[in-house]
């Protein structure tokens, strides 16, 4: 066998073992993506789920703090900037509101109310200032009958707890839609996840 002939079939041996590596590659890397796309994509679901619980406990907290101390609060939702923050009115004399419970033949039901004034933030509760993640999209809100999509909306609670029931949607922009439901009086805010079919 000349030289020639030997270079020529030594140099087709080798193209065809490069072929045979590259489908094994490929067949890796097709096995890797296989495995690892399904955990991304319900990484992001669980991480829109847990921004709609992380809401879901601001909106708790701003109803119990409410009734605690006896002052409007809310939760302001800003569509625009995709993120929320906690509020409360001011105390009427600047003071929180005392009773003097051994004064009283009955204890009263609610807290005393206080007259309406600016809100400001409450600094270091849960949801004071958070923004939502990349992977969650604002959806809209409807409360009374409206729909709220952009620009700012508040859900207030009364002193006694009290706010119109609300509900609050998130998604992650594919197949994942979040339901935040804010009920009327004291139910805790429940959180339901639906996925497309």
């Amino acid at each position: 066998m000349s030289r020639a002939a030997r270079a020529s079939r030594t140099s087709r041996a080798q193209r065809a073992f490069t072929m045979i590596e590259m489908l094994a590659v490929l067949a890796i890397f097709f096995l890797i993506a296989a495995v690892i796309v399904p955990r991304i994509a319900r990484a992001t679901d669980q991480a829109v789920i847990d921004e709609a619980r992380r809401l879901g406990y601001s909106l708790d907290f701003a109803r119990e703090k409410a009734i605690a101390l006896g002052r409007t609060h809310r939760v302001v939702i800003d569509f625009d900037t995709r993120s929320y923050w906690t509020e409360q009115a001011p105390p009427a004399s600047g003071t929180p509101p005392m009773l003097r419970w051994a004064e009283l033949d009955e204890l009263p039901l609610v807290a005393p109310r206080d007259a309406a004034g600016e809100f400001a933030r409450v600094a270091g509760a849960p949801g004071s200032s958070t923004e939502f993640g990349p992977s969650t999209r604002l959806s809209h809100l409807e409360a009374e009958g409206d729909e709220i999509a952009s620009g700012l909306a508040a859900i207030e609670f009364a002193p006694d707890g009290e706010t119109p029931p609300a509900t609050l949607w998130l998604d992650n922009g594919a197949d994942l839609r979040v339901e935040v439901t804010i009920a009327a009086f004291s139910d805790p805010t429940r959180v339901t996840f639906h996925e497309a079919e």
